[in-house]
């Protein structure tokens, strides 16, 4: 199906670019298959074609995989997509049956029913009747805490921080800022009943760390990084290997290492990270291992991402083992300390 009528009857700037550019198509390549073969086909290539991502899924163009694109659409994926460079590969997120469909999400699978449901219906033309849909709204993604009912109060304050956080990736850092502040404001004007968990503020949280990593705030970015870490990665990816939560647990990693390179010379974190007394070597420790435990699983042991992880693992061994394999051999006995410390920033930076 070309979805040249629905793309059509959509209308508006998306319909006006993708006019312009398959008649660009035509023109240039001289072909003489006619204006309206070339447009369905470019309607084709736009409907099955996927985000081409860094391994730590930065955007960076589109790819166009004929027998990737024939992997169906689940809001209960058993595969996810990972590229990295060229290549493409499925990872399985779950045994998958012999026989058993291969499926993958087309969109972010965390949203509400209702949200999952429309972006489907604009951006590929159908209604999504997957095992996770057929339950409605029951399921964690559409649930407020206690006794809150999904009222229209609610459903209005959801859609407006949906809005804000869209508008807030189109504009400069600082207007980003303050938009990604608008958002946050309406939810915490919820706060008694909206889940941390509960999108969009975790996409917030995300964009929020991005724009205050942008600002040089590091301490700030840490505490969203953190509570990412310890109350929403496990909620949205329970699998400690899927590709999203381990690329959060790498960044993660790079950042604690950056704050502990700056811990005493920068102001703003001596300022707001002194207070905690963290052990920089066994947190960085614990959370390399963490990562490397998981990397194979999430992106392929021979993966450009692998390859690096282990490279800095044993930059950072040789660094910890100076003086002795002491350190190394009692990080689990101080880890609960450490990670009890970067609750308590994750906490209190944020609040």
């Amino acid at each position: 199906m070309s979805h040249v009528e629905h793309f059509g009857r959509q209308g508006g700037d998306r319909w006006e670019g993708i006019c312009m550019m398959s008649k660009g198509a035509e023109m240039y390549s001289g072909t003489t298959l006619g204006s309206f073969l070339v447009l369905e086909l470019y309607c084709r290539v736009l409907i099955n074609s996927m985000t081409l991502v860094t391994p730590v899924f930065d955007p960076v163009g589109i790819s166009f995989d004929p027998l990737a694109a024939s992997a169906n659409h689940s809001c209960d994926p058993n595969a996810v997509v990972v590229f990295d460079g060229p290549r493409l590969s499925f990872r399985t997120l779950r045994e998958i049956a012999q026989d058993e469909e291969i499926t993958i999400s087309y969109i972010d699978c965390t949203y509400p029913y209702q949200r999952r449901q429309a972006e489907l219906k604009d951006r590929y033309f159908f209604p999504c009747t997957c095992s996770k849909c057929r339950k409605g709204r029951t399921l964690r993604e559409d649930r407020f805490m206690g006794d809150a009912l999904d009222s229209e109060e609610l459903g209005t304050a959801e859609s407006e921080a949906f809005t804000l956080l869209e508008n807030a990736k189109t504009v400069g850092p600082e207007l980003a800022s303050k938009t990604l502040q608008q958002a946050v404001q309406v939810i915490l004007n919820h706060q008694a009943v909206w889940p941390r968990d509960r999108q969009p503020w975790p996409s917030l949280r995300q964009q929020l760390t991005i724009n205050l990593l942008s600002k040089g705030d590091w301490a700030s970015a840490l505490a969203h990084m953190l509570q990412t870490y310890f109350y929403i990665d496990p909620v949205l990816f329970p699998e400690p290997f899927h590709p999203v939560r381990v690329v959060h647990n790498w960044t993660l990693t790079r950042v604690v290492l950056y704050v502990s390179s700056i811990s005493a010379s920068d102001p703003r974190v001596i300022n707001q990270l002194s207070e905690f007394g963290l052990d920089y070597g066994t947190i960085i420790w614990a959370l390399l291992t963490e990562v490397e435990s998981n990397i194979d699983a999430s992106h392929g042991r021979k993966s450009t991402l692998a390859l690096t992880i282990r490279r800095k693992v044993e930059e950072v061994r040789v660094d910890m083992t100076r003086q002795g394999t002491g350190k190394l051999a009692t990080v689990k006995d101080r880890l609960d300390k450490e990670w009890a410390k970067l609750r308590a920033v994750a906490n209190k930076l944020v609040d």
